[in-house]
């Protein structure tokens, strides 16, 4: 009884060992993987406990479902006499060709471990996507070739794969030379990939920008290029001119604009420029140009130039009379094209020894700075009459051109800068009335040098109200006169002559004795 309980244990012994060894015995797959999706190459990774394997053989169906041996192709076989032991196999990343394999989404791979004895043991992977087709339908919007572009622009590409489908859309972003700058990942909505691209963070210059489509197989679609695109973020810049400056009242004058950009260049159509301004007032004026380079930048610049009555050197007719004389004045600036009713203002700057000639009402009168100090400015006037008046700066005058008693001109200093007086002279039309002088003359002065004087002033004082009135009834304050004697003298001479008496007197009686 003893020996058969004794073969039994062995029995039950022997039949749980080749089971241990039957589970033992298994083939496992660790690459490729299930579900997952694979292009031109996967690595195949099996680890099996049979000893002394011969070859690993891939067998395949592409209907899905389980792989019916007899029904199934194979197309790899891994010799794996590099890679058995006597108790099993390992196979770490043998590279397998599945390039030329349709697509396709079902893909079933079952892979037989044999062994010397012609064992074998296997393993299925369902559901693998082979693609090796890249994505397509690549297209990118928003930029274009040989664009030009500022401060945050969009990019957009449009990307379709119809097996293992879009993992991600890159915008690679290279300089002229071939030089990467930078690259951005787009981000999904629909069909579209898209991303704000700021080139201020690239320094100005041309770009290449290019779309990485990949798939999840890891295919690569990076054939669409927007190249020769410029990034350009800084304005540009002009320098205006205008010639001649000064100008002639009336003349041409003509002003450039000369506007430069490094990067994208000028856009011809943006700018904005009078190239001869009005020169019918005199004054100093503005002359602006506002302008665009391609990428939109904006700039502007500008410059002044002064309108001046014409010079001449002579005095020309017409004039009064009572006009100083012409070699008094070393620049006469002339205006002959326009009354001064139509000019109405001129802003003039004037040294000294210099004037202005204006024509009003058929004829013409002067305006003239005779005198100049750092302050003041003595000015005249020469039309009916002569009126000379010394201003201080922020001080003006009105005069009569014709004795209509209207005021037709009004004339202030504005300031005295770099030994010019700057004077604008305004056209008026102010009523007065005449003023009648009430003179009071103090006592004659003591006659000196032949001369007595005396100090009218008067009363009502028209001159300072009126500064054309005429001073033709104001009393002499000066006259011609003989000098007395003076008493002191006369009576030493008399003591004198006295004396001389005395001493002839004695001289004749002592020489008689």
């Amino acid at each position: 009884m003893v020996d058969k309980k004794i073969g039994v244990v062995s029995s039950v012994l022997i039949i749980t060992l080749m089971m241990i060894v039957l589970v033992m015995a298994a083939t496992v797959v660790r690459n490729p993987l299930a579900a997952n999706n694979y292009s031109g190459t996967f690595n195949v990774s099996v680890n099996s406990t049979i000893p002394n394997v011969v070859n690993v053989t891939i067998y395949y169906n592409e209907s899905g479902g389980p792989v019916v041996l007899s029904a199934a192709n194979y197309f790899y076989v891994i010799n794996s006499s590099s890679n058995t032991t006597p108790i099993g196999l390992v196979i770490e990343n043998s590279s397998v060709n599945i390039a030329g394999l349709n697509d396709s989404l079902t893909y079933n791979f079952t892979f037989i471990v044999t062994n010397t004895t012609k064992s074998k043991e296997n393993h299925s992977v369902a559901n693998v996507v082979i693609d090796n087709t890249l994505p397509k339908e690549v297209n990118i919007t928003g930029t274009e070739t040989r664009g030009n572009y500022t401060g945050s622009i969009t990019l957009n590409a449009s990307v379709l794969d119809a097996l293992s489908g879009v993992e991600s859309v890159v915008f690679n972003v290279t300089n002229s030379s071939g030089i990467q700058n930078g690259t951005v990942t787009g981000t999904k909505s629909g069909d579209y990939y898209s991303v704000s691209l700021d080139t201020s963070q690239y320094p100005d210059g041309t770009y290449n920008i290019t779309v990485f489509a990949y798939d999840y197989a890891s295919n690569l679609n990076n054939t669409k290029l927007v190249h020769t695109v410029k990034f350009d973020n800084t304005n540009p810049t002009a320098s205006v001119s205008c010639t001649p400056d000064p100008i002639n009242a009336g003349a041409t004058v003509t002003c450039t604009c000369s506007i430069t950009d490094d990067t994208s260049g000028v856009n011809v159509t943006s700018k904005s420029h009078d190239t001869t301004p009005s020169t019918s007032d005199t004054g100093t004026f503005t002359n602006s140009c506002s302008f665009a380079d391609n990428a939109g930048n904006t700039g502007s610049a500008s410059t002044t130039y002064t309108v001046e009555l014409s010079g001449s050197s002579g005095g020309g007719g017409g004039g009064s009379s009572s006009t100083p004389p012409t070699s008094f004045y070393v620049r006469t600036i002339n205006i002959a094209t326009k009354d001064f009713s139509e000019v109405q203002t001129i802003q003039q700057k004037l040294a000294a020894k210099e004037r202005i000639r204006v024509k009003f009402d058929n004829d013409y009168h002067h305006i003239g700075v005779r005198e100049l100090t750092l302050t003041t400015a003595l000015i005249e006037v020469a039309s009916h009459g002569v009126l000379k008046q010394e201003l201080g700066v922020g001080e003006e005058i009105n005069g009569d051109f014709n004795d209509d008693n209207v005021n037709d001109v009004n004339i202030k200093l504005n300031s005295i800068i770099n030994g010019k007086a700057d004077l604008n002279i305004k056209y008026i039309q102010e009523s007065y009335v005449d003023c009648i002088a009430d003179w009071d003359c103090g006592n004659w002065s003591e006659c000196a040098d032949s001369t007595r004087t005396r100090t009218c002033t008067d009363l009502n004082e028209c001159h300072d109200k009126d500064p054309w009135s005429s001073d033709d009834s104001k009393p002499i304050e000066s006259e011609a006169c003989e000098e007395a004697p003076e008493e002191g003298m006369s009576l030493m001479w008399i003591w004198i002559i006295i004396g001389i008496i005395v001493l002839a007197v004695v001289y004749y009686s002592v020489k008689r004795k």
